[in-house]
Parts: C-alpha cells; sequence; structure tokens
C-alpha cells in the first residue's frame, strides 16, 4: 500500500511540474536588452521569463527579485540607445492557502 501511494505522489509530482524554457546566465539577458533583442519579460517570484523578437523564450534568475527588474531594464535600454519598449509585467503567485486549510480540517476531522 505504500508504495502505491509513493508511486501516486512522485506520479503527480512528475505531471504537475511545468516545463521550463532555456536557461540563460543574468549577463546574456543585459546584452540581448541592450541589443535591442528582448521583447517581453514577465517577473515571476524570483525568476524572469524573456522572449526575445523571434518568439523563443528562456528564462533567467532574477538579481534583483525584491525590487524587480524594470529600472535596471530601462537604463539598459537607455545605455544601449534602444528606444523600442519591452513589456514589463509581474505574476502573482498562486493563492494556494486553501489547500493548507483543507488537509488541515481533514486531519483535526480524523
Amino acid at each position: 500500500m505504500a508504495v502505491l501511494v509513493a508511486a501516486t505522489v512522485l506520479l503527480l509530482y512528475i505531471l504537475i511540474q511545468p516545463t521550463q524554457p532555456n536557461t540563460k546566465a543574468y549577463s546574456d539577458f543585459q546584452s540581448d536588452v541592450q541589443s535591442g533583442n528582448v521583447t517581453k519579460v514577465v517577473l515571476d517570484g524570483t525568476t524572469l521569463t524573456v522572449t526575445d523578437k523571434n518568439s523563443s523564450s528562456y528564462t533567467v534568475q532574477s538579481d534583483s527579485p525584491l525590487d524587480g527588474e524594470y529600472d535596471e531594464i530601462q537604463s539598459w535600454l537607455k545605455a544601449g540607445g534602444i528606444t523600442t519598449p519591452v513589456n514589463y509585467s509581474v505574476t502573482k503567485p498562486a493563492d494556494t492557502g486553501w489547500i493548507v486549510l483543507l488537509f488541515s480540517t481533514l486531519l483535526r476531522s480524523w
């Protein structure tokens, strides 16, 4: 029985994990912005998902997750002489508090 539960948990973990696009170094991200190759940046926690002019995506770990990268990106664009703006947005984390509440309620009722 324990093996079945462990196998189910492992399978769910594998299925729930989202696939990550290519990962690049932060310096590569900076170079891409300064050369005008970046069209969109989405901050999700500490991960930046970057979309380039060819509509391909990659991820970068944020150097300043508390402040966000918006001001940094603007300074890079200015330094590179790029006038085309980068679409920057922040994704709010999913609210999973209800799951904890559900499990704690179920555990107390047993």
